[in-house]
């Protein structure tokens, strides 16, 4: 896809801000979710020397099952897409809005 091609794809629509957005933020809840649990559990072993991620990652999941970095994940991506979606839509919906008033020499001012 060259420059050109991407600059006229039709990204004006509020609904696909709205979609894309919600499953980027979906995506990177689940995907930073495991990361961001281990890094919490590990905060207080920083004191002892313990900050191996792989050596507790291995001890955690023995101790507790494999899939206990995901204990807990189902509420907040449940809420992330909605929330990212929301949010950087309206974002894009805002600067498409104030673009166009400080483009318009009406408003030079701005």
């Amino acid at each position: 896809m060259s420059q050109d091609d991407y600059e006229t794809l039709h990204t004006d629509s509020f609904t696909i801000h709205l979609l894309a957005c919600a499953m980027a933020g979906f995506m990177e809840f689940c995907i930073m979710f495991p990361i961001d649990t281990i890094k919490t559990r590990m905060q207080p072993l920083e004191f002892r020397g313990d900050t191996n991620i792989l050596k507790y990652l291995r001890t955690m999941t023995k101790k507790e099952g494999t899939f206990s970095p995901l204990r807990g994940i189902t509420p907040i991506a449940i809420a992330a897409g909605p929330a990212h979606g929301l949010y950087f839509a309206n974002y894009e919906l805002v600067k498409k809005n104030l673009t166009g008033l400080v483009n318009n020499p009406r408003y030079d001012f701005i």
